[in-house]
């Protein structure tokens, strides 16, 4: 499981240990399987000729917003967290394991700070074990960002392009695709 961003004229100076630059000006930030809870990565404009996004936070492993250990705390720090973004501050979210335990649903507090990043009124509550990812900015409004919320094996793919606002325009997602594979039924088919 991995973030990918990319900008072909600028390189990140963030240094993380799961963080990869390559030559063609990607950075890939492998995730670890089966840590629970939110793995975020905050994308900001790089500069030059052929502007892009770049990671500015990053925040896996230890860092990340364990809602699942700690659903009102974690769900308090995240909303914090969102709420210090400055508009227009792309964000990807994903789980590698689960989001929230089955018998501690997050509050209200949580889904109010996922609408801050575009989620829709109508997002479905996370549930244990459903795989969950989003690609969203601080002041989207509800339903502008990209989510994916499927039932229990199932692998989801985000992609989205995004145009650099200006002083007259905010930031507007002007490609994305979501893509889900039903684990089970790709190996039904194998058998």
């Amino acid at each position: 499981m991995s973030f990918c961003s990319s900008s072909a004229d600028a390189r990140t100076a963030l240094e993380h240990p799961q963080l990869t630059q390559m030559d063609n000006g990607a950075s890939i930030v492998e995730l670890k399987p089966n840590e629970t809870g939110f793995h975020v990565m905050e994308l900001g404009w790089s500069e030059g000729a052929s502007p892009g996004l770049l990671p500015t936070a990053i925040f896996t492993g230890r860092t990340r917003f364990n809602i699942y250990k700690d659903e009102r705390g974690e769900a308090k720090r995240f909303a914090k967290w969102v709420e210090s973004l400055s508009n227009g501050t792309v964000v990807c979210i994903c789980i590698t394991d689960t989001a929230i335990a089955a018998k501690r649903p997050p509050g209200e507090e949580l889904y109010k700070a996922l609408r801050q990043l575009g989620a829709s009124a109508t997002l479905g509550r996370l549930m244990y074990r459903c795989p969950f990812a989003m690609i969203g900015w601080k002041g989207a409004s509800e339903g502008e960002a990209l989510v994916a919320l499927e039932k229990t094996k199932v692998l989801l793919r985000l992609e989205a392009t995004f145009e650099k606002p200006s002083a007259k325009a905010n930031v507007k997602m002007v490609n994305s695709m979501a893509d889900t594979v039903n684990v089970t039924e790709v190996l039904l088919k194998e058998s």
